[in-house]
């Protein structure tokens, strides 16, 4: 994966909205995406919650498992893949700013 440095907010936005631009081999970001979504109905909140961070900060790659997920018979399962959809949203908005003062 792609090094990014903190205080490189346009290189943050353009992986997280590009992810052709990364270097991350699909087929393991697919893997780890499909075993993260699963992660949202692990029976501990603790597994729940990093599911949700971590899906959230693999960003645009794990979008569109995560829109499908919201759409699950689990109430539990739709709240927390919304859950990491805002986080994304909001990271990205931070990022934004970030680069407007700038």
């Amino acid at each position: 994966m792609i090094s990014v440095e903190k205080d490189n907010p346009m290189a943050i936005i353009r992986l997280a909205l590009f992810p052709g631009l990364s270097l991350v081999v699909a087929g393991q970001d697919d893997e780890r995406v499909r075993k993260l979504i699963r992660g949202l109905d692990d029976p501990n909140k603790e597994e729940r919650d990093k599911a949700v961070k971590e899906l959230a900060k693999i960003g645009r790659p794990a979008l569109g498992a995560l829109q499908k997920a919201t759409s699950s018979s689990d109430s539990e399962v739709k709240a927390l893949a919304a859950q990491a959809i805002e986080k994304l949203r909001l990271e990205v908005e931070v990022l934004k700013r970030q680069l407007e003062k700038k």
